[in-house]
């Protein structure tokens, strides 16, 4: 045991594991706390056990749980993914912290009726009800959408639009209305047949491939500024009033992953890598997928690559790929 101040971290899984590394970094140990008995099976692979000082898995008696975390007397508790939303606000209230006001992740509203292939998505971090906008992605599909209705690929787009003016003016009053004060969220617009729709705020770090790529792109992403909200709001506030500006411009396209020894597959990504600005792959999610990141100093490569990958994906489909052929 050390005298560094405590930080307890509710389900670092996936991109929350972001979260470690500015937390350290600025003194802090971390306790985590697990929200069930049981990490889910698609998340093992992300979590890091050695990362942390102390784990406490919640066993559903709520005082328990309490007594244990607050046994490392932590300076705030931090939501990861979604999962760990409710807990953490729990948490934090009973121990007199800094909580996000909102006490679940609440789920995108139904879209069965959704007809456009264009969608967005906006990451944010809040602070005592001031609300920072992280990044702004445009979600596409290309064709008939995924069977899991996951998006094809996504683009990083400016923080300053007229488009993204009104998705920022709906968001914030989005999160004001769900009573969202503090720690990240992402909210999602879909278009339906009877215009956009807007879901209510998702709390927690995002947990597809966008806060990875902000990070390479922006210079700090989701989990950096919700490490500045709970450790350094002071900091938070002198720079929550200027938007992000894109030192590099990203992209992603996903692919179903395949079945082991696939040929058409790997001709697939032979032609993917081939584009100027593709900066690697990596696999996740429930089903996994394979999601290539595309990063560039010059948008108009991103948006020629961004183009010719969504169209390789289409041209070579998801059938006869995802088979040993």
């Amino acid at each position: 045991m050390t005298d560094r101040p405590v930080v307890a971290l509710v389900d670092a899984y996936s991109n929350a594991r972001l979260l470690v590394s500015p937390i350290r970094m600025r003194g802090y140990e971390i306790v985590h706390v697990q929200s069930s008995a049981e990490i889910p099976e698609w998340f093992e692979s992300s979590f890091r056990r050695d990362d942390f000082r102390d784990l406490v898995v919640h066993n559903r008696h709520f005082m328990d749980t309490v007594d244990r975390v607050s046994s490392s007397q932590p300076v705030a508790v931090l939501p990861g993914l979604g999962t760990g939303v409710e807990l953490a606000a729990d948490l934090s209230a009973h121990l007199g912290l800094r909580n996000s006001g909102m006490r679940k992740s609440v789920a995108l509203q139904n879209t069965a009726e959704i007809v456009s292939q264009t969608g967005f998505k906006v990451h944010s971090v809040s602070l005592d009800g001031v609300h920072y906008i992280c990044d702004i992605w445009e979600m596409r599909q290309s064709g008939s959408p995924q069977a899991d209705g996951r998006p094809r690929g996504a683009m990083l787009l400016a923080r300053r639009g007229v488009r993204q003016d009104r998705l920022v003016d709906l968001t914030l009053s989005g999160l004001d209305a769900a009573g969202l004060r503090n720690g990240p969220a992402c909210t999602e617009f879909e278009h339906t047949a009877h215009g956009p729709v807007q879901g209510a705020p998702n709390a927690g770090i995002c947990a597809t491939d966008e806060p990875l790529l902000t990070r390479e792109a922006i210079g700090e992403g989701q989990a950096d500024w919700t490490v500045f909200a709970y450790l350094a709001p002071e900091w938070f506030r002198l720079r929550a009033s200027r938007p992000y500006r894109r030192l590099r411009h990203a992209a992603w396209v996903s692919l179903a992953t395949p079945a082991p020894g696939s040929a058409r597959f790997r001709l697939l990504m032979r032609e993917l890598k081939a584009l100027e600005s593709y900066h690697g792959s990596v696999v996740g999610g429930a089903p996994p997928v394979t999601r290539v990141q595309l990063l560039h100093t010059e948008e108009k490569t991103v948006v020629r690559d961004y183009a010719a990958a969504l169209a390789a994906v289409e041209l070579y489909g998801e059938g006869p790929w995802t088979s040993a052929i």
